[in-house]
């Protein structure tokens, strides 16, 4: 069995960040801000086997063509990532009330 690297970007470590903060700050939920990251964080690692398993983006695939994948963590944050040779390249990371369609920055 092959493992993956796992690599974030730039955006989505600010993701992720501002998730938490938001959680944390605006929520007032330190332990739920917690709770959450880490369920983000536990979710990608376990991409470093069989990343493939989880389902293609439609929304970012039918614009670049690419093998754009997502995971849902809790039912209410998708991670989307991309599978590179060895690596699974974390692209963003946000809350699936967002519309896909308005992510241009992928």
């Amino acid at each position: 069995m092959t493992a993956f690297k796992i690599k974030w970007s730039v955006l989505a470590k600010s993701n992720l960040k501002e998730i938490h903060d938001y959680i944390k700050y605006k929520k007032q939920s330190p332990q739920i801000a917690s709770i959450v990251k880490n369920a983000i964080l536990h979710e990608v690692k376990s991409l470093e086997t069989h990343p493939e398993r989880y389902p293609l983006e439609f929304y970012i695939n039918a614009f670049t063509h690419e093998n754009y994948r997502f995971k849902t963590v809790k039912g209410r944050f998708k991670v989307i990532y991309r599978i590179q040779n060895s690596d699974v390249r974390i692209i963003r990371v946000f809350h699936t009330s967002l519309d896909p369609m308005k992510l241009t920055d992928i």
